[in-house]
Formats: structure tokens, sequence, C-alpha cells
């Protein structure tokens, strides 16, 4: 990983799949907030992006619409005139997103990735909700 693919606030895997928020960008390590709410330091080699799943776009405010003429759900996940469809193509996770600046296709796309977009194109962070 690169230290230019991340941003303060970005959340990342570190030692035993924990997520931890990055709080400082060096130029081969980070520093997190570990779960006991210490600061620690981790080399870029040692951190994982996490993979971009529906329950991580759950966990970062996103919701599956309701179609109240079909009876069902839409096939996307909504935030903030976001709209994200995530699908399995050739065993490989593909990201469409959808808003006002655009559309946008990512393949293997992860949640530091979907935070730094969303930040570009609105100027507000994209964290986890209680």
């Amino acid at each position: 990983m690169k230290a230019t693919e991340f941003r303060v606030t970005n959340l990342v895997m570190f030692k035993n799949l924990v997520i931890n928020p990055i709080i400082f960008i060096g130029y081969d390590s980070v520093e997190l907030i570990a779960p006991n709410g210490q600061t620690m330091t981790a080399k870029l080699d040692d951190i994982q992006s996490i993979p971009l799943t529906e329950e991580w776009l759950f966990k970062l405010g996103f919701e599956k619409p309701f179609n109240v003429a079909l009876n069902e759900y839409y096939p996307d996940y909504s935030f903030n005139h976001f709209h994200v469809d995530l699908k399995i193509e050739d065993n490989m996770s593909v990201c469409y997103i959808c808003c006002i600046k655009g559309n946008f296709r990512f393949v293997n796309y992860h949640v530091h990735k979907l935070q730094n977009l969303y930040f570009v194109l609105t100027g507000e962070e994209l964290e986890i909700k209680e």
C-alpha cells in the first residue's frame, strides 16, 4: 500500500482484523487509534484495506430503499444522493457509484476508497454511523 492512497479518518485493518481509523500518515507508516483508544504506529505493509461489502455500506450510513410499487428493495444502496450498486462479476466485487457528479465503476473496491471519493465529491467525511 502507498501512503498516497489514504487520508486521515480512513478505516483500515491491522492485526487480527481490528478496524482502526488513521490519524496521521507518514512516508512508510501510519498512526492509528486502537480499539482501547491508544494510538499506535503501523508500517504501511502491515495494514490492509477493508473490502466494501453490504455490511460496510450499512455501517457507513447507506440504506437499501424500498420500492412500494414493486414490494421489493431497490438493488442499490443510498446515502446523501449517493447510490451504490455492489455486485459480483467474474468472481470480483464490482461497485457502481452514481451521484450528482457522475457515474463511476470500480473493481475490488474498498471502504477507504469510498470514503475518499465521497469526500472529494461532497467535502464531507463518510464515517461509521452509530
